[in-house]
């Protein structure tokens, strides 16, 4: 994955069923990002340095070593809209969201989340 921090204009970056390794954070500097998907692939590391990107729109991570608190994603930018989460480590209670009324896609399965929307 860390092939990929050197695209300084990537705006979607979608893996699926790939044998790519890597930690996630080396992604935290790309900018431009808009949306990322990983599925059924073995990265891993704290996808909360990705909730920074001032242009993330949408993180959909599935069957991923990922990890992280959702408490990071509520104060991620405005534009932020969708989370999807199968079979990654994220911790936290749904109430860590309340101040994301705009999502527009919420998937979590799998998850050790709370189940306390407020």
């Amino acid at each position: 994955i860390a092939e990929f921090k050197k695209l300084k204009s990537l705006k979607t970056l979608s893996i699926s069923n790939a044998k790519i390794t890597g930690d996630i954070s080396v992604l935290r500097n790309l900018e431009n990002l808009e949306r990322i998907s990983f599925y059924n692939c073995d990265i891993g590391g704290d996808a909360e340095s990705l909730a920074s990107l001032p242009n993330l729109k949408q993180l959909y991570l599935f069957q991923t070593k990922c990890y992280g608190n959702l408490k990071a994603f509520n104060k991620s930018n405005e534009e932020f809209d969708g989370l999807a989460l199968l079979s990654s480590k994220f911790r936290g209670k749904w109430d860590d969201l309340k101040n994301k009324d705009d999502l527009s896609t919420l998937y979590c399965s799998h998850q050790n989340t709370e189940q306390n929307w407020v």
